[in-house]
C-alpha cells in the first residue's frame, strides 16, 4: 500500500486551501475550481478537499495502492472474507481515472481502496465520487 487517503468536503474552497497549505507548508499538487489534492510524502498522504458536497466535513477515507495488481488480490481476500464491496473499473473521478473498490465500516464510513491508471481531464464531480449507499452507483 502506498498511502492513506482522506477527502473532506470544504464550504469555500479557497480559504480551505490556503489553511492545508500552510498546514502542510505545500502548495497543492492538484489545484482546479472545485478540487485541491496534496500528495504528501511525509506524513505519507493523499489529501483532497472539494466543494461539490453539501454536507461538509469527513467524505471518505482510502487507501491509495502502488500496484495496479493489488486490486484483484484485495477482491479475492475480501470476497473470502464476506466483505461486502463495489467494484468500479476505469471509472474517472476526481480529475483521475481508477481501479476501485467501496466498502462500508459498521457505521457507515465510506472506504476507497485505489489505485490510479492516469489524469482525467475533468473532475466527474456531481456531488461525490463515492457509491450511493442505495444504488451502488457513484456519480463517476
Amino acid at each position: 500500500m502506498k498511502k492513506v487517503h482522506l477527502h473532506i468536503s470544504v464550504q469555500d474552497l479557497a480559504q480551505s486551501v490556503a489553511f492545508y497549505s500552510k498546514l502542510f507548508n505545500q502548495a497543492p499538487t492538484l489545484l482546479k475550481d472545485d478540487y485541491a489534492k496534496w500528495s504528501l510524502d511525509n506524513p505519507a498522504l493523499n489529501f483532497a478537499i472539494s466543494n461539490k458536497n453539501a454536507t461538509l466535513g469527513l467524505d471518505h477515507w482510502g487507501i491509495e495502492l502502488e500496484d495496479a495488481n493489488h486490486i484483484a488480490q484485495l477482491t479475492q481476500a475480501y470476497t473470502a472474507e464476506n466483505l461486502a464491496f463495489t467494484e468500479q473499473t476505469q471509472t474517472s473521478c476526481c480529475y483521475a481515472e481508477s481501479n476501485k473498490l467501496w466498502l462500508e465500516d459498521p457505521q457507515g464510513v465510506r472506504c476507497e481502496v485505489f489505485y490510479t491508471l492516469k489524469s482525467a481531464p475533468s473532475a466527474v464531480m456531481q456531488t461525490s465520487c463515492t457509491p450511493s449507499k442505495t444504488t451502488g452507483k457513484s456519480c463517476c
